[in-house]
């Protein structure tokens, strides 16, 4: 899944990709590291809740 998500991204000249983990979800934030993605601080707006 990430490898199309990656060519989608190349194919639009995207400049960046941006995935949301929770803070306290380490076991997402290892798996994104290992694909290559950086932690960097951001803001999200929730519109919908579930």
């Amino acid at each position: 899944m990430f490898e199309y998500i990656n060519k989608i991204a190349e194919d639009n000249n995207c400049s960046f990709i941006s995935l949301i983990a929770n803070s306290n979800n380490k076991e997402a934030q290892l798996f994104y590291e290992k694909l290559g993605y950086k932690k960097e601080v951001g803001y999200v707006k929730v519109i919908n809740k579930i």
